[in-house]
């Protein structure tokens, strides 16, 4: 009888209804014809039972359909708001106390439109973006803003000194603006050319940023611009290491970024006075866990992008090193800082289990 019930919804629900005189209920020919072949012995006040079912049956559909599309409604959040100049995203970004995320691109309108709808269907990124302030920036546009660190003058702003890294090409700027009493206040805390952090290395990178870099981007924490770089150099890494999959410690972000600067101040890669930092970050650890360090040192010359990369390369020739750097630690911490020589020197300090 559910298959009857059904195909009875099927057919009623496409057909012009008339009046059945026998059951006294709103029917189609085609209903009462199938229902009447099916069982021609059936009663009229059985056949009114029935179909009231179906009836039924038909209106719960409608309504689940209802309610389903209204939840998909709720759902989907409004598309993202893509400011498209310079000015406009920083003024929201300082009015939203959150940073500002920058897309330099070269690409056609139909190409950023497919972009967007994508970021717009990603909804763990959409959440995180909606709480930025966004701006798609082609890299041909001037800079006409005079008011901060990353904005003066009235050069292509893809140019400035800011954002060098980018190598006057197409990716992601992110600028601080949350707090003013922060140290990274209006600083470029992110600066991520489009396909640096593919694996493949393609020389051919794309237009637009990929999602899967914007993601690893959004895990990134609220630091310096050096500190986010070599994470994400680690991170991006084809043997995908985990020391950073941990907590981000602010004892060993602070320890790993005064060694950094040593190393850098003395202009001489090196565990110095480990014995002593080691006393004192276990001091301020779980005791489920001990302090380990990696240090390592540039190319002289080398910009941060291709600095953090090569410090990673060599901790990767160093089995000692690679062990401690792949592994999964609860706690870690990173940084690296340029020296007078030109040379980048990064330190990685880890609280992993006893």
């Amino acid at each position: 009888m559910n298959n009857v019930a059904i195909r009875l919804v099927s057919q009623s629900a496409n057909a012009d209804s008339t009046v059945c005189i026998n059951c006294q209920f709103a029917a189609s020919p085609s209903a009462i014809f199938a229902m009447n072949h099916l069982n021609s012995r059936t009663s009229p006040q059985v056949l009114q039972a029935i179909i009231a079912i179906c009836s039924w049956l038909l209106s719960c559909t409608a309504f689940a359909q209802d309610a389903a599309t209204a939840s998909d409604a709720a759902e989907s959040p409004a598309p993202l708001v893509w400011h498209d100049s310079y000015e406009a995203a920083r003024s929201k970004a300082i009015e939203k106390h959150t940073c500002l995320w920058l897309v330099f691109h070269d690409a056609e309108p139909a190409q950023i439109d497919s972009w967007k709808n994508q970021i717009d269907r990603d909804l763990p990124l959409q959440a995180f973006l909606q709480k930025q302030s966004c701006a798609l920036i082609s890299i041909h546009s001037e800079n006409q803003a005079k008011e901060d660190s990353v904005a003066d003058g009235s050069q292509r702003l893809v140019n400035h000194p800011a954002f060098v890294e980018l190598r006057q090409r197409a990716g992601l700027v992110v600028v601080d603006f949350r707090e003013p009493d922060s140290p990274n206040f209006r600083q470029v805390i992110s600066v991520v050319p489009n396909g640096w952090c593919d694996a493949s290395r393609d020389n051919h990178p794309p237009l637009l940023p990929k999602l899967t870099d914007l993601r690893e981007v959004t895990r990134l924490p609220l630091c310096s611009l050096t500190v986010r770089t070599l994470l994400l150099a680690v991170r991006t890494h084809p043997d995908s290491p985990q020391s950073t999959d941990g907590e981000f410690h602010p004892v060993l972000h602070s320890e790993a970024v005064k060694h950094a600067k040593l190393q850098a101040d003395l202009g001489v890669q090196g565990h110095h006075d480990w014995g002593v930092r080691f006393q004192r970050i276990n001091e301020q650890l779980p005791t489920d866990v001990i302090a380990q360090e990696v240090c390592a040192e540039s190319w002289s010359g080398q910009g941060l992008l291709a600095a953090a990369r090569e410090c990673v390369h060599s901790w990767h020739q160093s089995p000692g090193h690679w062990n401690a750097v792949s592994a999964r630690h609860p706690f870690f911490g990173y940084d690296m800082q340029r020296g007078a020589n030109g040379t980048w020197y990064a330190t990685g300090i880890f609280g992993k289990r006893r």
